[in-house]
């Protein structure tokens, strides 16, 4: 299973990661990681550079390659954006989430941002589940 990660998601992680030494205890994560692909595009990397240094001063980007490493992302070029699927999100900013996951056949979406995707249009239409974290592990614990 293609699993694409929002930036949000990857932004609280990171920040949980540098707080622990550069460790995550992802127990319930490890057999789910080796058996699913977990991506992002270079935009959500992109948005990653950007967004963190508001968190974290003295910050040093070589630990996001670290990080990505750290988690075994793929991290794809993002997609051509293509303004005809305005109508699947609230926020115009997720457009580009939206393209990169329905161009890389990625089957689920996790994001905090479940509410500016209409999840139950997108189901329909591409059969991409869109998750948050808590609805991601209760999904892991099934």
């Amino acid at each position: 299973m293609r699993i694409f990660l929002d930036t949000n998601i990857l932004v609280k992680s990171y920040l949980v990661w540098i707080w622990n030494n550069k460790s995550l205890d992802h127990s319930l994560l490890r057999d789910f990681w080796s058996i699913h692909e977990f991506i992002i595009s270079d935009f959500v990397f992109l948005e990653l550079k950007n967004v963190l240094p508001r968190y974290i001063a003295n910050f040093d980007e070589t630990t996001i390659i670290e990080f990505i490493m750290y988690l075994w992302l793929q991290i794809f070029e993002s997609s051509p954006k293509n303004e005809k699927l305005l109508s699947y999100v609230s926020d115009e900013f997720d457009l580009q989430i939206l393209c990169d996951v329905i161009y890389y056949k990625a089957i689920l979406l996790v994001t905090e941002n479940s509410k500016d995707f209409h999840k139950d249009k997108i189901a329909q239409d591409f059969g991409i589940l869109i998750y948050t974290t808590i609805e991601l592990i209760q999904y892991l614990k099934q």
